[in-house]
């Protein structure tokens, strides 16, 4: 059952990447580093080749200290359909574990919410802006913990050179 489900997930992946080609096609773009420019959000799928995704997956199967294992593709995958909840999840988690280490800070939560909303009346988004205290927690956990592992995007000043790539000056880089 594990050989089909992987081979059902490099078959969507595949047809994908096939799509992503046939609508849109590759550029030559010069030094510039792999990624289509005006559609962050495919990543390097149109600057991939279909046999060398091939090749380079076959070339990963005999590596003995490959990461891409079944158990390891099959999280991935998970983790995508789920990342809203995971991260939500495992937020509100370290946040109540950060109020437990600090109660002082609690107690003030607690305070600015007793007085804005009331005992008992859960918190709405409508809500935020009278609650700054509580926002400023709440961001303050996330910057802490850094639950999601890419840094807040920088914008280049200059034309930097990177591994061979010319990276031109604007270009937004994550840490």
């Amino acid at each position: 059952m594990e050989a089909t489900g992987t081979w059902a997930l490099l078959l969507a992946l595949a047809l994908l990447l096939l799509l992503t080609l046939a609508l849109s096609g590759t550029r030559a773009r010069g030094h510039l580093p792999p990624g289509p420019t005006p559609l962050p959000l495919l990543g390097n799928l149109l600057q991939l080749r279909p046999g060398a995704l091939y090749s380079g997956l076959m070339r990963e199967e005999q590596n003995p200290g490959t990461e891409f294992t079944n158990k390891n593709m099959l999280m991935t995958v998970i983790y995508l359909l789920f990342a809203g909840t995971m991260t939500v999840s495992a937020t509100v988690g370290y946040t109540l574990l950060l109020l437990m280490k600090y109660p002082h800070v609690q107690k003030r939560v607690r305070e600015e919410l007793n007085r804005e909303l009331g005992a008992g009346q859960a918190p709405s988004l409508g809500d935020r802006t009278r609650l700054p205290y509580t926002d400023a927690v709440l961001h303050e956990a996330q910057r802490l913990l850094a639950l999601v592992p890419m840094g807040i995007p920088r914008t280049l000043m200059r034309t930097t050179r990177f591994r061979g790539y010319t990276l031109p000056q604007g270009t937004e880089v994550f840490p």
